[in-house]
Parts: C-alpha cells; structure tokens; sequence
C-alpha cells in the first residue's frame, strides 16, 4: 500500500507541475485572447489502445468524456469520463471525477490540456470475479475546436493507475476523440 501511494504522489505532481509550466507559457506568450468556445458543455467520445507497463496487458480502450465549464473563458472543466478497457477475458471500468484546463495555443482554435482524475475501478474477469480497486489518473492532450463546437483531439499522455490493497496496475494509454460543445 505504501508504494501504491508513492506512485500516486509521484504522478500527481509530474501532473502538477505539467500544469504550472503551461499555465506560465501560456501567460507570458499572450495567448489568452482565444475565441473560446460555444458553450459549457463538452462531450466527447475517444478511442485507442492501453498498454500494461507493469503487466503484459494490451487492452483497447474507449471513454465516454463529459465535462463542465466552471469559469466564464471556458477553459477550466470538471470531468467525469466514464472509461472502458477491454482485452480477452477481463474489463475495466473506470469511474473517475476529475479537473481539465484548456491552455490556448497561438492557432486560432487549438488547445494543449492536463487533466488529472481520481475514482473507482471495477475490475471483471470472464467468470464474472470482479476485483475493486482505485483509479487516478494523470493525461495530458492536444484538441483543436472547429467553429467553437466541434472538438477534435489527441491524448499522447494517459495513465491509468489501478490501487488496491493487491498492488497496482499501471497502463499507458493514447487516445484519439471526436466530441461537440453545447450551449
């Protein structure tokens, strides 16, 4: 358990610290004036692979992504991705609450984000077993907003890490999406 909480702590602040060097590019290059977005809804649907890095699992994986615009710019979110990794004989389901922050980029319309989520994942085996566990998880991605409604996107950096008192489960991800923002 106690390693299991040192590689939670050792991601979440490479996560945070990802998150203060953009946030100070962001800032010192100017490129607050974005044309911002439709609406406080994003909904987004994405697709790749997961790769076990401590386990020799090989998962396709698909996220189900809802997030909430809590300031006025649109750029600061409260998601909830409700996530699906699937291999031959065992899925999981990851059910996290997290915080996305959309840095503009100097290309009307592109965003660079890091994301940090932290939840419950149950773990099914093909006998029906199911293994509890938590889930936190630190992602960095690329989106390019259309028209300020449509979202097209890239998740080079996703890390899923499934804790429980058995050990944990670590997973590189990347996904690929296409979503909408809604008034």
């Amino acid at each position: 358990m106690r390693h299991t909480l040192q590689t939670i702590a050792r991601y979440a602040a490479i996560a945070l610290a990802l998150q203060c060097i953009l946030t100070s590019v962001g800032h010192a290059q100017g490129f607050a004036n974005d044309p911002g977005k439709t609406g406080p809804v994003m909904l987004n649907l994405k697709v790749g692979g997961a790769f076990g890095l401590n386990a020799s699992v090989n998962q396709f994986a698909l996220q189900l992504d809802a997030g909430f615009a809590v300031d006025r710019a649109r750029r600061a979110y409260i998601v909830v991705p409700i996530q699906f990794q699937f291999s031959a004989g065992t899925t999981i389901i990851m059910i996290p609450v997290g915080f996305q922050y959309d840095f503009p980029l100097p290309v009307k319309g592109l965003y660079i984000y890091p994301r940090a989520m932290l939840g419950y994942a149950p773990i099914v085996g093909t006998g029906g077993g199911v293994v509890h566990a938590g889930v936190f998880a630190p992602e960095v991605g690329i989106k390019y907003v259309l028209n300020q409604r449509w979202n097209f996107g890239f998740e080079p950096f996703s890390l899923p890490v499934l804790f429980n008192q058995g050990g944990t489960l670590v997973f590189y991800r990347f996904l690929f999406y296409a979503g909408v923002n809604l008034p």
